[in-house]
């Protein structure tokens, strides 16, 4: 749906229109939470400069789509606790020791069940 809609008002109102960003951090946002980080990531990081070109730098949109950005740079642990939680025995070993337990548990896109 998210993807219809962006795909719409990039073909009407233009890519840089306002709607149109506000689609596109929409899509990206729907990523994330779907656990898509990675098309997640590629999409706030392809938006965030034309948020801040045409918003500008302190707009609310461009300061959500900064924050949400940094959330979502991979680093070591991140990486290694993902691979983890997929099935990857060798992540999971190289994991602190104090993590290894988010390893076993819910992710935030696999709630836990009842």
């Amino acid at each position: 749906m998210d993807e219809q809609v962006l795909a719409d008002r990039e073909r009407i109102l233009g890519p840089d229109h306002p709607d149109t960003l506000c689609s596109r951090n929409n899509l990206a946002a729907a990523y994330w939470q779907a656990g898509r980080t990675d098309q997640a990531l590629a999409l706030f990081q392809a938006l965030l400069p034309d948020l801040e070109r045409v918003l500008g730098a302190r707009h609310p949109r461009t300061v959500s789509a900064r924050r949400l950005l940094r959330e979502l740079q991979p680093n070591d642990v991140t990486d290694m606790l993902r691979k983890a939680r997929a099935g990857d025995e060798e992540a999971r070993i190289r994991l602190p020791r104090e993590l290894r337990p988010l390893a076993d548990g819910p992710s935030p896109h696999r709630p836990a069940s009842d």
